[in-house]
């Protein structure tokens, strides 16, 4: 994240990308303490999203938060994503243990259309195996 006049304040990045399942690992960072609660998470998240959603095709992002750190909940919340597990005591800070939110964002856009497998026919072996006949490869043919 840069603001004009080019002073990088954060960052935001999708981890764990998972192009199969069209869903990845959004984080976000204002790194600079006096660029806090300015708005730029925010704007920069939602850019963020619209990225993921349009040019990668995300079906699903998601978020880890601390659960005490309600403002990024509540940010979270105003941008569409969701509370969908806790694990608790999931990190050490300090000497104390906290719980980390899950939280998911589903986008509108259509499922892609499943790939149908040719599946071959009785008298067809399968390039798997000499036989699609359970009996005729567990040895108990007629």
């Amino acid at each position: 994240i840069e603001l004009p006049g080019g002073r990088a304040i954060g960052l935001v990045a999708y981890l764990d990308h998972d192009a199969r399942q069209a869903k990845a690992e959004l984080r976000k960072l204002i790194g600079e303490p006096d660029m806090r609660r300015r708005g730029y998470a925010k704007e920069a998240t939602e850019a963020w999203i619209g990225y993921g959603i349009h040019a990668l095709g995300l079906r699903k992002i998601y978020v880890s938060t601390l659960g005490t750190n309600i403002r990024n909940v509540r940010l979270n919340e105003e941008l569409g994503f969701r509370v969908e597990g806790i694990l608790r005591n999931e990190v050490l800070i300090d000497g104390r243990y906290h719980d980390i939110l899950r939280m998911g964002l589903l986008s509108n856009l259509p499922a892609p259309e499943p790939e149908l497998a040719t599946l071959p026919t009785p008298d067809e072996p399968s390039a798997s195996s000499p036989t699609n006949d359970w009996r005729a490869r567990d040895g108990r043919g007629e």
